[in-house]
């Protein structure tokens, strides 16, 4: 499993990460994002159940769901912090550094100085010093956002509890993968029905 420490000081280095660490294949990465019409769209309550029960499972204040596109990172849904909906720039986001590996990754924060998550000054100084992030992975192998827990308190995670957080950022995938099989739902019913409709038309001229 991934693990990562770092040390900022938000005063003297507001950007927390490198924008250009970016995977191979970004742009399809960014492609595979946006044929699920998720990016910038309003809350839905099945993620929302989903950012609690990861925050109350790993027992942290905060839980998160990110999509990361090619210089933006979505908040999707949020728990513990007024983050739903809301848009940051990629290069100061966790969540674009996280998508870069498979596995869970782990973020700790050095007491002596502030953490940085995403560049949001109100969570440093609230004194927030762990993050760790799940992957959510298409199909076909693309890491389009994460699954993210956050606490005050500096930790790491057991083998088992980074298991439990990959598999809940299947779950949360599988939901999202969902939309793909509804989209193509609607385009085939409106398909017959304007064949239904010409049908018709036919039969009264």
């Amino acid at each position: 499993m991934g693990y990562i420490n770092i040390i900022r000081n938000i005063k003297h280095s507001p950007i927390t990460f490198d924008p250009t660490q970016k995977s191979e294949n970004d742009a399809g990465r960014v492609k595979a994002l946006r044929r699920y019409r998720i990016f910038d769209t309003p809350s839905e309550e099945i993620f929302s159940a989903f950012t609690e029960l990861a925050a109350l499972t790993f027992k942290v204040p905060i839980g998160l769901m990110s999509f990361v596109d090619d210089d933006q990172v979505f908040y999707k849904q949020a728990f513990g912090v007024e983050r739903t909906g809301e848009l940051v720039p990629r290069k100061n986001s966790p969540c674009s550094l996280a998508i870069l590996s498979k596995e869970v990754t782990q973020f700790r924060y050095a007491l002596s100085e502030p953490c940085v998550l995403a560049d949001e000054k109100t969570l440093a100084e609230a004194g927030y010093k762990f993050y760790a992030g799940a992957p959510l992975i298409t199909q076909d192998g693309f890491n389009i956002g994460m699954l993210a827990v956050v606490d005050k308190d500096l930790r790491i995670y057991t083998e088992s509890e980074l298991v439990e957080l990959k598999k809940m950022a299947g779950e949360v995938m599988r939901e999202v993968e969902m939309r793909i099989d509804v989209e193509q739902s609607k385009r085939e019913i409106n398909k017959k029905l304007r064949q239904l409709h010409n049908r018709v038309e036919a039969l009264r001229r």
